[in-house]
């Protein structure tokens, strides 16, 4: 979704947060990351505070889903 938004809007900057390995490798791996350069990945969480959390990712039907913060 980012890269296409970066795509469609050259003139805005986008930042994409991602902490979960798979879908960090996925997004690098994307031919077309390297053609919007207005989005940029950081490989961190945000939040409202300053903590560390533990980040899961359920398997439903043999799919992973998206991470969960518990």
């Amino acid at each position: 979704m980012s890269i296409r938004l970066g795509r469609r809007n050259p003139e805005a900057e986008f930042f994409v947060f991602e902490t979960i390995p798979h879908n960090i490798m996925a997004l690098k791996n994307v031919p077309v990351h390297n053609k919007a350069k207005n989005v940029q990945l950081i490989e961190k969480a945000n939040g409202n505070r300053n903590r560390e959390v533990e980040m899961v990712m359920p398997v439903l039907d043999e799919m992973k889903c998206s991470g969960l913060v518990v």
